[in-house]
């Protein structure tokens, strides 16, 4: 769970304190937003839960940046107490979805890697919008390789 919680601090870090004009700001209309992106993740965990029998928070109300973070705490609460109450063991247990057999081990893996996998652009488009902002520890990774990129993009 460690990096499953790694990744969830990484993309607060990348949304909190953002202007809600910033959050929904899209640099083209195929691209989402910030906040299309982690209503996106949550979403994504929020199917995958819910395929294996978990009953999962409702979506954010309205368009505010604030409802979309409560809605990605809530499910990170929800993954990591279902965890936390299933073991080590039980976790890792197969249960059959429309999807075929999957584990909550399974679903935490898949969601911790999607999270990874959309990092690079939300920070990217943090530094888009805010080009003082900085990373903190754990995400300077991801702020470095997102500068390299604006070089090689006007």
């Amino acid at each position: 769970m460690a990096t499953y919680r790694l990744a969830r601090q990484c993309v607060y870090q990348a949304a909190e304190g953002l202007a809600q004009q910033d959050a929904v700001w899209k640099p083209a209309e195929q691209v989402k937003s910030i906040q299309g992106l982690l209503v996106h993740l949550g979403g994504a965990e929020r199917y995958w839960l819910s395929i294996l029998g978990y009953s999962v928070p409702d979506w954010p109300e309205g368009d505010a940046l604030e409802n979309t973070l409560a809605f990605l705490r809530d499910m990170e609460t929800l993954l990591v107490r279902s965890v936390e109450e299933a073991g080590p063991e039980a976790s890792k247990q197969q249960v059959a979805t429309k999807r075929g057999p999957l584990s909550l081990a399974w679903t935490v893996k898949r969601v911790t890697q999607h999270v990874f996998y959309h990092l690079g652009t939300l920070v990217y488009l943090r530094r888009v919008r805010e080009p003082g902002w900085q990373a903190e520890a754990g995400l300077s990774y991801w702020q470095q390789a997102a500068d390299g990129f604006s070089e090689l993009v006007p």
